[in-house]
C-alpha cells in the first residue's frame, strides 16, 4: 500500500521537494572534491537531502563510489576502523575476489576477527584506503559518515578527532561528507573546539518551502478525492514548525481521519495525536531536568535573551550569574536548547515546544 506521507525515510526523487538551493550547493562541492559538512535536528531531512545530492550526481555521470559509515550505534575506535574497511571493501567488491584479497592488497592483512587488535600501522592503512581506492580505481570516494558526533562517546574523544583531523588533512583524492543530528555537539567538535579546521565547508539545511510543502498536501489530498484548502494546509505545516518529520506526521493523520473535507477540528484531532505519540518521551525529558534548569527552560520558552540581570535572577529563581552558565551548559548537552552567534537562546524542537506551551508550563 502506497504511503501518502512518508515520514519515516529519506526520500529522493518525485518525492523530494524543496531545498533544491541546498542540493545544487552540496552537488557542486562534492564535484569539486569539496569536503561538506552537515548537522541539524533528528529528522529534519540530511538524510533525504544527500541521497538526492547523490542522485543527482549519478544523473549527471560523474564518477564516484560511496562508503557509508553510520556511527548511530558506533562506540569504540576498533568499530570505527573496522566499518569503514568493511565498507570500502563492499564499495568495489565487483572487481576484487573476497576480503582476504582486499585486506592483503590494502590493509596489511587485518582479520574480520574483533578479538584480533588492529595495529597502529593497519588503523593508518584504513584511513588511506578512500585515498587509495579513489587512485586505483579513477573514481572519487565520498566517505559519507552520519552520527559523527558519536565519536564524542568514545573512550578517548579527543585521541580519535587529532587522529581524523591528521589523516583527512592529506588527504586529496577522496572527500569527505560528514553529518551530525546533535546540533550542540557537532558545534562543540567543527566550533568550539575547531577540529577540522576549514576542513570542510558548512551547508546548513535551508527551512522547508511552505508553499512546496502544502501544494504537496493539496495534491496528495485531491488524488483519493479528498480536500484540503490552502488555508488549512499552511495551518498544517505551521502547527509543527516546518519539521519534515512532524509536518508530515500531521498530514498522514489528517489523511487517514478525512473523509471528504477536511476541517478545523480534524487538524486538531491530528496535532493531538502527534503530541500524544511523543508525549512519555517529553515527559521524560522533564523529569529528568533539576528544578533549576526547568527554570532556565521555562525562561527560555518566555522569550528571554540575556538571563544574567537581577529581575530575570530573581524571576526565575535562576540564583546566579555562575549557575546561570551551569544551566545553559546543561540544556545544550542535554540538546534540548541550542544557542546562535548572538548567544541568543532556541528550544532546538518545535514539537517539543508546543508540548510545552499546551502542557507544562500551560497557565
Amino acid at each position: 500500500m502506497e504511503i501518502p506521507f512518508d515520514y519515516k525515510n529519506a526520500v529522493a526523487g518525485n518525492e523530494f521537494l524543496s531545498r533544491k538551493k541546498d542540493v545544487n550547493t552540496l552537488t557542486s562541492l562534492l564535484r569539486q572534491k569539496q569536503n561538506a559538512l552537515i548537522y541539524d535536528a533528528p529528522k529534519t531531512g540530511k538524510r533525504s537531502l544527500v541521497q538526492q545530492t547523490l542522485l543527482n550526481l549519478q544523473r549527471l555521470s560523474y564518477s564516484f563510489t560511496v562508503c557509508y559509515l553510520d556511527l548511530s550505534n558506533v562506540r569504540t575506535t576498533d568499530i570505527f576502523f573496522r566499518n569503514m574497511a568493511h565498507q570500502m571493501a563492499s564499495g568495489i567488491s565487483n572487481t576484487l575476489d573476497d576480503w582476504n584479497v582486499f585486506s592483503t592488497k590494502y590493509i596489511g592483512g587485518a582479520s574480520l576477527d574483533s578479538d584480533t587488535p588492529l595495529t597502529e600501522e593497519q588503523k593508518h592503512l584504513i584511513l588511506e584506503l578512500p585515498e587509495k581506492i579513489s587512485t586505483d580505481y579513477n573514481t572519487n570516494v565520498i566517505v559519507y559518515i552520519e552520527d559523527f558526533q558519536n565519536i564524542l562517546l568514545f573512550d578517548d574523544p579527543d585521541k580519535m578527532l587529532k587522529l581524523l583531523e591528521k589523516e583527512w588533512k592529506q588527504r586529496s583524492d577522496a572527500t569527505y561528507l560528514i553529518t551530525g543530528s546533535r546540533i550542540n555537539a557537532m558545534k562543540y567538535i567543527f566550533e568550539e573546539q575547531k577540529y577540522f579546521y576549514r576542513f570542510a565547508e558548512y551547508v546548513p539545511l535551508s527551512p522547508l518551502e511552505e508553499k512546496a510543502v502544502t501544494d504537496r498536501i493539496i495534491r496528495t489530498f485531491l488524488k483519493v478525492g479528498r480536500v484540503v484548502d490552502q488555508e488549512l494546509a499552511v495551518d498544517m505545516f505551521e502547527s509543527m514548525g516546518g519539521h519534515p518529520c512532524y509536518v508530515w506526521q500531521v498530514s498522514s493523520i489528517c489523511f487517514n481521519l478525512t473523509k471528504g473535507y477536511m476541517n478545523d477540528k480534524i487538524l486538531r484531532e491530528a496535532v493531538y495525536s502527534v503530541l500524544s505519540l511523543h508525549d512519555t518521551f517529553f515527559r521524560t525529558i522533564m523529569t529528568n531536568l533539576s528544578n533549576f534548569q526547568v527554570s532556565f527552560l521555562k525562561a527560555v520558552y518566555d522569550g528571554v535573551t540575556r538571563f544574567s540581570s537581577s529581575d530575570i535572577l530573581e524571576k526565575y529563581k535562576l540564583n546566579s550569574s555562575a549557575n546561570v552558565h551551569r544551566l545553559k551548559e546543561a540544556l545544550k548537552k542535554k540538546e534540548i536548547v541550542t544557542f546562535n552567534d548572538n548567544d541568543e537562546p532556541q528550544i532546538i524542537d518545535p514539537l517539543f515546544k508546543l508540548w510545552l506551551s499546551k502542557y507544562y508550563f500551560a497557565k
